[in-house]
């Protein structure tokens, strides 16, 4: 696997806010920076394949997604959850997003997120047929 770096100039006095910036935001799937749609739909096998291979927190944040589908709850809403800061979890979500792209070769999640501006936090919701899937494994 190799990996493309590209150089972004900063001014000096800004690092250490971009840098913030980084720790701050979840790795999203390419998908959800360029628009493109998944050439495939996540499958019930594919969904629960993810769940098992998930770590325990991962799995607890997905299980809060699916405890209450099509609603949409905030990232301190989910970090609360699993007993992690809005930093760990940001963590934790690049490692699935990667985890998603590297092993499972998918562009997207099987749950929506976005950027609320209001709040100035990320949100998340699962539609109820991912969520289904989860409740019965």
């Amino acid at each position: 696997m190799s990996t493309e770096f590209i150089m972004v100039p900063v001014p000096r006095d800004r690092v250490q806010e971009v840098y913030r910036l980084l720790a701050t935001e979840p790795v999203l799937p390419t998908a959800a920076l360029t628009g493109e749609e998944e050439a495939e739909p996540w499958t019930d096998s594919d969904i629960t394949r993810a769940y098992r291979e998930s770590p325990p927190r991962m799995k607890l944040f997905l299980d809060y997604l699916a405890s209450m589908p099509g609603q949409a709850v905030t990232s301190e809403e989910t970090a609360k959850a699993v007993d992690y800061t809005r930093h760990q979890q940001a963590g934790m979500l690049g490692a699935f997003g990667r985890r998603v792209k590297n092993r499972y070769g998918r562009s997207t999640w099987f749950f929506e997120y976005g950027w609320n501006d209001k709040r100035g936090e990320w949100t998340y919701s699962m539609e109820a047929g991912p969520a289904k899937v989860l409740r019965g494994i």
